[in-house]
């Protein structure tokens, strides 16, 4: 083994090489456990010696808490050039991705959940705070750097490459990760010459957040609304919040299918990624790591525990398990702890088999069968009458006042218009010159349609026609008298007609005051009374029936049939949870295989296999569109993806075949321990009830007959007085009847 020299000439001892990377490799120290040393593959410039000395001079109790900080230099010879140093070990550590990664966390740490990873964000926020305190910058921010431990302790590795500042010089960070780079410096080719800020760790920090907390998902990788891909590096350096609110940026590039929504998230814990990956954000404007600490705090202690699934967590503002809906949908994240059901058969058979000791259930349910129903109290109801008719009055009264009406009107309609033998000798004159008129007209005009008249005809035809006129119209001095006589007599009838209506009228009003005045009152009176006495017969009936009604449905035999028609049911119930209990086992088992498969095919993540003919650049593309796993594998989901056509389409389907063949049951695995919780408490709570419900409940088909009774007493006094009311009041409408009705 080899011999080194520390920075005060000390031997340092190391033992076997315990990890290493492209700068170097890391190796036990035999005297200790506690710590290790990083070598370096070739010789450091000097300016990387001193930074690595400024570094362990100035070492802290907080940094090494959180880091593997440089804690004294290492050199060949005594005082010789600086080789590599004296760090923290981390042994027992694990390597970030091992926790964020769905496939790597499946293997390695299958039972731990959101909460975990909650912490684990929280303790890597922590230690951005503890870092930036000493004014130092991480630069290289990439999930490498870190690794936790089981308790969600974070330790950063690689610290000579973080950025230092020293009496005013600066030891830059001269790499970087592309995907974990800001927008800002994604254009920068060297490193060394940038000043790297707290704002750019930021940006790292938020990534990493949302990396562990999104199942390894990255913010800027999503499906890209043109024709072809567009490169992570294009999409961090736009701005291109796959998972952003905003409008203009959702129509350019969307999250991939089945993704995590960020919903699942507080809202606080939204807008930190909103400010994060945004232009505004770059302005050094960016959530800090102590403010990433409150929020993830108050986001910890907000998480809700599933009723299904005990890994599942989630925030206690969404009304259902997010994970369950996922694993609906064919994706799984965290998973359910599961156990050999062998082991706890006898005590699930003995938990089943459970007899209770107050009762014998058998003597108890002949008891039941033997009671039978009293059957209804016998109680003779009166026939409820039909409700009375207002009878007509006799109107006779109204012969009395005949002599009101007059025997002859005032007014006489005028006779028979009569003309004198003169004026009939006139009128017929008329009535000839009338008719010769016409007969000239139609013999002067009739030859113009049957023959072309010359001008002489036309004048002499048209002197005919005005001569027939005048003889039509005219009237002699006698003919205007007869016609005024005729006028003067229909005028007459006129007003003799509206004289008639209006003094019929005034009769007809006469004689209605009259009866108004006299005999109105009287039966007003009476009517009064007798509505009175039917609404009070009215109410007794309704009273009446209302008694009835309750005594129906409290002395029936609905009450005590249907108890022991419950008691029954439960009692068959009862005998058959055993058989209840394992036919639900039985299907659990039969259903476990498919569930088995399911899962299997489900946990089988595709850039964890070397597929012929599938790169890099091809599995992120199926990444991108939602295709993880071998469950994501169809003709259609990946023949859509750009870049995949028919051949490498069927490639993708003959190993997802590849896969299905290699699936192998576990029948000790059939049922999870929650399930196995579940059934077992399900029936222990089903028999409990339905013993409890038959021992309660059988004494009370006894009470019924004796509730019957005290009911009864009361019912029956109420019954009596209002029948007794009734038939009192039906005799005295009769006799009202008699005595007033037919006045």
């Amino acid at each position: 083994m080899a011999t080194l020299f520390n920075s005060n000439g000390s031997k340092v001892q190391l033992g076997k090489k315990i990890g290493g990377g492209g700068e170097g490799n890391v190796y036990k120290i035999i005297s200790t456990d506690k710590t290790a040393a990083k070598i370096w593959h070739e010789k450091k410039p000097k300016k990387k010696q001193n930074k690595i000395t400024i570094m362990a001079e100035s070492s802290s109790d907080s940094l090494r808490k959180v880091t593997a900080w440089p804690l004294d230099t290492l050199h060949k010879t005594k005082g010789g050039d600086v080789i590599g140093f004296i760090m923290p070990d981390i042994t027992g550590y694990n390597k970030l991705h091992d926790f964020y990664n769905p496939s790597n966390r499946k293997k390695k740490h299958p039972n731990i959940d959101w909460e975990f990873l909650i912490s684990i964000c929280r303790n890597i926020a922590a230690s951005f705070a503890t870092i930036h305190a000493k004014n130092h910058v991480i630069g290289d921010v990439n999930p490498g750097l870190i690794f936790v431990s089981n308790k969600t302790v974070t330790k950063f590795v690689d610290c000579d490459s973080f950025q230092i500042i020293h009496n005013k010089i600066t030891y830059p960070c001269r790499v970087g990760v592309q995907n974990f780079t800001p927008p800002e410096l994604q254009k920068t080719k060297d490193f060394s010459k940038v000043l790297r800020t707290k704002n750019h760790d930021n940006f790292g920090l938020a990534l990493l957040i949302f990396h562990i907390l999104m199942m390894g998902r990255h913010p800027f990788s999503g499906v890209y609304s043109g024709n072809s891909d567009m490169e992570l590096r294009v999409s961090i350096q736009k701005y291109l919040y796959a998972y952003s609110s905003n409008t203009s940026t959702r129509l350019k590039i969307k999250p991939p299918p089945k993704s995590i929504s960020v919903d699942m998230l507080p809202n606080e814990i939204q807008s930190f990624f909103e400010k994060a990956f945004s232009q505004s954000g770059s302005l050094f404007n960016r959530p800090t790591a102590k403010e990433w600490i409150k929020a993830l705090d108050r986001f910890r202690s907000q998480l809700k525990k599933c009723r299904s699934i005990s890994t599942h967590k989630y925030y206690n503002k969404l009304t259902s398990c997010p994970w369950c809906l996922l694993e609906n949908k064919g994706v799984t994240y965290f998973y359910k702890k599961s156990f050999n059901i062998n082991k706890y058969w006898d005590g699930a058979q003995s938990a089943i088999s459970l007899k209770i000791t107050k009762i014998n259930f058998n003597q108890e349910f002949n008891k039941i069968k033997s009671l039978a129903s009293p059957g209804p109290t016998k109680i003779t109801f009166p026939s409820l009458f039909k409700p009375c008719k207002e009878k007509p009055f006799n109107l006779t009264i109204l012969n009395t006042y005949k002599e009101i009406i007059p025997k002859q009107l005032k007014t006489q309609m005028p006779g028979q218009l009569f003309f004198s033998a003169d004026e009939k000798k006139i009128l017929k004159k008329r009535k000839g010159r009338k008719f010769q008129s016409i007969f000239l007209f139609l013999t002067t005009i009739a030859p113009s349609y049957y023959f072309s008249l010359n001008i002489k005809a036309q004048v002499t035809q048209i002197l005919l026609v005005v001569l027939a006129f005048i003889l039509f119209s005219y009237k002699s001095s006698k003919d205007k008298k007869i016609d005024k006589k005729k006028k003067e007599h229909t005028n007459q009838k006129k007003q003799a007609t509206v004289e008639l209506l209006i003094q019929n009228k005034q009769i007809k009003s006469e004689i209605v005051g009259r009866i108004n005045s006299t005999r109105l009152p009287i039966l007003s009176t009476i009517k009064s009374a007798e509505l009175k006495l039917n609404k009070g017969i009215s109410s007794n009936k309704n009273n009446l029936k209302n008694l009835k009604n309750q005594w129906e449905s409290n002395f029936n035999d609905t009450s005590f049939n249907t108890t022991q028609k419950n008691l029954t049911s439960s009692y068959k119930k009862y005998k058959n949870i055993k058989l209840d209990y394992n036919a639900e086992l039985h299907t659990i088992n039969i259903k476990a295989k498919d569930d088995q498969f399911n899962y299997y095919m489900q946990s089988t993540y595709i850039n964890d296999w070397k597929i012929k003919g599938i790169g890099p650049k091809k599995k992120r593309g199926l990444y991108i569109h939602g295709i993880q796993v071998a469950s994501d594998i169809s003709s259609w989901a990946v023949d859509r993806v750009p870049g995949f056509g028919e051949k490498h389409t069927q490639t993708m389907l003959d190993w997802k075949y590849q896969m299905e063949n290699l699936f192998v049951f576990s029948p000790n695995n059939a049922i999870t321990l929650s399930q196995y919780k579940r059934l077992k408490n399900k029936y222990l709570k089903l028999k409990l009830g339905l013993e409890r419900k038959i021992i309660n409940e059988s004494d009370k088909l006894e009470q019924i007959n004796k509730q019957r009774l005290q009911k009864n007493d009361k019912l029956t006094d109420s019954i009596n007085k209002l029948m007794h009311k009734l038939a009192q009041d039906e005799i005295n409408l009769e006799e009202f009847k008699r005595k007033y009705i037919n006045i």
